[in-house]
């Protein structure tokens, strides 16, 4: 919960506002003659209503005014069945954290899983940025080997240092399971970020090579 103009917001209530504004913009850009058309009824409709006898205005007025009270009515049920699943899922979260913490990694007796499991989620998020900023230098370097060399070494020692300082154990420590879930973590990361640029990695290479041949 938050406070908002004095008025406290639920997680539910801020969620569920934020779909209503983004459904509520795609059918205006999707479908604009369609509000418009609907718009255009209403605005008749009340009118009529308050321009002649036609329609009594009174009546329209007490339909609006309950049409609002039960939309509000729905958006706060739908709003509270929100932060009900919100709270079981914070607390799923918490209870796996906690087991998880109290787990140590196998072969490793000082380390738990939760704690080499945020490192393999961080190797993957460097991973992932590293990729995507070779990917970056080498479109940027086009033509010119040297820079790029030089940028993309910048760049990999520099997550190397980051990845060496993260890792919870001493190397020697690595049983042939962590290092397979190591390399896991990098190529997933790796792919992860061609994906993001849209690279083709192995066409960068074949091009790489044939340039320098």
């Amino acid at each position: 919960m938050f406070e908002l103009g004095g008025t406290t917001v639920t997680w539910g209530a801020a969620v569920l506002a934020l779909c209503l504004v983004a459904t509520t913009a795609w059918v205006v850009r999707r479908h604009p003659r369609v509000v418009a058309v609907v718009l255009t009824i209403v605005a008749a409709v009340h009118a009529v209503a308050y321009g002649t006898a036609y329609l009594d205005a009174a009546r329209l007025a007490s339909a609006r005014s309950a049409a609002i009270e039960l939309a509000s009515a729905a958006f706060l049920a739908v709003a509270n069945g929100l932060d009900v699943a919100f709270a079981a899922i914070r607390r799923a979260i918490e209870w796996l954290l906690d087991g998880l913490a109290g787990v140590s990694m196998p072969g490793i007796e000082s380390v738990s899983v939760l704690e080499f499991g945020t490192f393999l989620l961080a190797l993957t998020a460097v991973s992932a940025l590293v990729c995507g900023a070779l990917v970056r230098i080498t479109r940027w370097a086009d033509g010119t080997p040297l820079g790029e060399w030089l940028a993309a070494l910048g760049v990999v020692f520099g997550a190397f240092g980051v990845v060496w300082t993260w890792l919870p154990v001493p190397v020697a420590e690595l049983t042939a399971l962590h290092a397979l879930l190591v390399g896991s973590a990098i190529v997933v990361g790796c792919a992860v970020g061609a994906l993001a640029t849209r690279a083709k990695p192995m066409l960068v290479v074949r091009r790489r090579v044939r340039a320098y041949r």
